[in-house]
């Protein structure tokens, strides 16, 4: 274990009332502890932080609806082979005889997963994008 991966103590101070909906929420959550419901808590908000302000490098998701009946699925074909060096994987789905849904597993820079989603937005036939943003590589 290295330094940085060991565990430091720290004590937070926090209104009764929020205290409670802090664990109900927890509770609601299915986790463990206190503790693990603030390190989710701190890396979301951290992974977030750099999404807003365009730093680091982050892994996500973006789950893609279209249809594929035009020249959609041949562009957005062409844009994952166009972002490869940002695209671990894909799972594409036949969701009925006309649309497909897939989800891009993405690890790079906030630039080059902006740049992708941009190039994403300009396709005809994608009926829907989600981006979700999961960790940030540099986060315990």
């Amino acid at each position: 274990m290295t330094t940085e991966d060991r565990i430091r103590r720290f004590s937070v101070s926090i209104p009764e009332g929020l205290l409670g909906e802090f664990d109900q929420w927890i509770c609601e959550q299915g986790l463990p502890s206190r503790s693990e419901a603030l390190r989710r808590l701190i890396r979301d908000g951290i992974a977030r932080s750099n999404w807003e302000e365009e730093k680091g490098t982050l892994w996500g998701t973006v789950t893609v609806y279209f249809d594929h009946r035009g020249d959609g699925a041949t562009h957005l074909n062409q844009l994952q082979h166009d972002h490869g060096h940002s695209i671990i994987c894909t799972t594409h789905v036949h969701v009925d005889a006309d649309h497909c849904l897939e989800v891009l597993v993405l690890n790079g820079s906030v630039q080059d997963i902006k740049a992708f989603l941009f190039d994403l937005s300009k396709i005809k036939g994608i009926e829907s994008s989600m981006p979700v943003v999961s960790a940030s590589e540099t986060l315990g």
